[in-house]
């Protein structure tokens, strides 16, 4: 089947996290099949790019930057071109690919924001099967955002996997319209919600509505 992470977004340390994790519970072979999608402004950073550069990884143009230049433009059209058939060649070859839908890291709340809609066009053009959700809590007391990492521990919580097909037609059965932004709102909320219900009731922001 073709498999997608969708991971709950604190650190840039959330990708050794999800590795890791999976190598602890037994899972060795999974954890070398991950490819963790990336905004690229992940490499700018020293340690950040450390992270990066020790994952398996798709780089894509950070979902809430605004390019600025025209070399920016064409890259942020040209990442948005091969991270689609990187994604898909993985899933063809049997890989895993991991995918932080909130787009950013959490603010000094610690809470859940609201997922990206367009993640479900995504996993329409790279044929996803299953959705595995994966809850994270405690890499950003680790790796706090500006700042140099600390000694500290988290936990990586993996739900139970989604049939993204059938949540898909739940939708479409209440009356959504797909390729609307209730469709696609609907459809990750649903995908995300194991994640919050993993976490402390404080931490589940958006998902507290």
């Amino acid at each position: 089947k073709r498999v997608a992470l969708v991971s709950k977004h604190e650190a840039h340390l959330d990708a050794v996290a999800v590795d890791q994790s999976l190598e602890q519970a037994g899972y060795d072979d999974l954890a070398t099949l991950v490819f963790h999608i990336f905004g690229i402004r992940l490499e700018e950073g020293i340690v950040s790019s450390w992270f990066a550069d020790s994952q398996s990884r798709i780089r894509i143009w950070p979902p809430f930057d605004v390019p600025e230049t025209d070399d920016e433009k064409a890259l942020k059209e040209l990442l948005g071109e091969t991270s689609v058939e990187a994604a898909r060649d993985a899933l063809d070859m049997g890989l895993l690919i991991n995918i932080f839908p909130e787009g950013t890291r959490e603010g000094k709340t610690q809470e859940m924001t609201k997922p990206i809609g367009a993640t479900v066009n995504f996993f329409d053009e790279i044929g996803v099967d299953y959705i595995l959700p994966v809850a994270i809590d405690g890499t950003q007391n680790i790796l706090p955002r500006g700042k140099w990492p600390r000694c500290g521990s988290y936990d990586v919580t993996f739900c139970e996997p989604i049939d993204y097909h059938a949540v898909k037609d739940t939708h479409v059965d209440l009356g959504l319209q797909q390729f609307k932004r209730e469709y696609r709102q609907a459809v990750m909320y649903d995908i995300m919600r194991p994640i919050a219900d993993a976490l402390p009731k404080y931490r589940r922001g958006y998902f507290n509505k």
